[in-house]
């Protein structure tokens, strides 16, 4: 590791600060999700977990070609990627007060339909970058959850615009690339929560419980 990366990795890990946020947590026992070790964990283990864990994500991606849109095409789909609209369905994207669009380094706000709620989960506006080139403008947005969320995972929203023929692509043609990954969050598999109520210890919610309470 170079000298410059050394000093960058010992700066968020190893600062005073880091460490007496970790302390807190240990003595409090709040570290959902973290298990802890007297000492560095087997990497065969750790191995297993992360193959495990990519199993359980989900990864979609796919793009859409808009022919000859131009400009016009490019700004209007700027438009919703700027508010964030992008999810469709019953869903609210919330922005900081007095912000209209996204930018860098923003905690935005989501909520959307489950079954009969409304979760509310929160989310980092990780990358934001335009960049207006010779042969392409393009705009990429990265998305990541925060802790108070649903999921756990991130968006990627990538806008072209062409300017030159080429590469199997048109002058004026625009590119909308979307990915997303996602799996449930630690506390949502720990509790084993169902979308219509808390669970019980046999695996039913409260809901279906009840219910069949009612037919006996």
């Amino acid at each position: 590791m170079g000298l410059c990366c050394a000093t960058f990795a010992g700066a968020l890990i190893f600062s005073p600060e880091f460490r007496g946020m970790v302390k807190g947590a240990l003595a409090d026992g709040a570290l959902p999700g973290v298990d802890v070790f007297p000492a560095l964990p087997d990497a065969r283990q750790v191995q297993e977990r992360i193959e495990g864990k990519m199993a359980n994500t989900v990864a979609v991606k796919d793009s859409t070609i808009i022919s000859g849109g131009g400009n016009d095409a490019y700004e209007l789909v700027k438009k919703a990627v700027l508010t964030w609209d992008v999810y469709g369905g019953d869903t609210k994207v919330y922005l900081p007060k007095g912000k209209v669009v996204i930018e860098k380094d923003m905690v935005i706000g989501i909520s959307t339909k489950l079954v009969k709620i409304y979760p509310l989960s929160f989310e980092d506006v990780a990358e934001f970058h335009e960049h207006d080139g010779e042969d392409v403008k393009r705009l990429r947005v990265v998305v990541g959850t925060r802790k108070e969320n649903i999921v756990d995972g991130n968006y990627d929203v990538e806008l072209t615009l062409f300017k030159k023929d080429g590469n199997g692509r048109q002058k004026g043609d625009v590119e909308i690339y979307y990915q997303k990954r996602q799996n449930l969050t630690y506390w949502l598999l720990q509790k084993g929560a169902s979308l219509g109520g808390k669970k019980t210890d046999e695996g039913k919610s409260e809901e279906e419980r009840k219910k069949t309470d009612e037919g006996k």
